[in-house]
């Protein structure tokens, strides 16, 4: 629910209603210890939103919780 709102108040709601998400195994896996710290998961939207200035691919998103509250935030394709 948190990466939906998020996608969603960036301006990208179609993509937030209709883009499945999976959890970025690879990203989870190579920064395991980093996300252990945060507390937190990434996750990737099968279809993700185009962004408008530089035409890239929104795909991987960083979900971190704090106490009972989730937020999300764009993590990149590094």
């Amino acid at each position: 629910m948190a990466l939906r709102t998020h996608v969603f108040l960036l301006g990208y709601p179609q993509s937030a209603i209709i883009s499945g998400i999976i959890e970025d195994e690879y990203h989870n896996e190579v920064d395991k210890e980093k996300f252990a710290e945060l507390n937190g998961k990434a996750y990737t939207l099968t279809k993700p939103p185009i962004e408008k200035a530089t035409q890239g691919e929104l795909r991987n998103y960083l979900v971190r919780k704090y106490w009972f509250l989730y937020f999300a935030e764009y993590y990149g394709d590094v």
